[in-house]
């Protein structure tokens, strides 16, 4: 497999979506929650949480929008890396690039990296994620 576009239609980054999740996270700072406070520290806009890559490409599992990953299987390992900040309503594409597959003693192992683009196409974030898959998926 090669690279998969994931989101045909950009996600926008809502207000809402950042407030719900730096309650749900307990990442109260003032610059996610209010406008007038990103201000405060130089933001144009209210400012999204540096963690919710997890929860936006989690998501896209959860809503079975995530195909690529056989049902059953184990995530094992992520890394995440920033790139440049998002704010409130900016578009949010999702590439994702299957890296390998692999048998790691005796187990299959896919490997996969998630790129989050805006929508003026610079790259925000990426992730890289294993999960160790079902052994009914492993030949496959």
């Amino acid at each position: 497999m090669n690279n998969i576009q994931i989101t045909k239609t950009p996600i926008t980054i809502t207000r809402y979506a950042i407030k719900a999740y730096a309650r749900a996270t307990d990442n109260l700072h003032p610059m996610y929650l209010e406008q007038e406070s990103a201000a405060e520290w130089g933001l144009a806009r209210t400012l999204v949480p540096s963690c919710f890559w997890g929860q936006l490409s989690f998501s896209k599992i959860i809503l079975g929008q995530a195909d690529y990953i056989p049902t059953g299987g184990v995530h094992i390992r992520q890394s995440y890396k920033l790139y440049r900040p998002v704010y409130e309503g900016d578009k949010i594409h999702i590439q994702l690039q299957i890296i390998q597959r692999t048998d790691d003693k005796g187990r299959a192992l896919l490997e996969y990296r998630l790129d989050f683009s805006n929508q003026d196409q610079e790259l925000v974030a990426s992730s890289i994620m294993v999960n160790l898959l079902p052994t009914s998926a492993g030949g496959k």
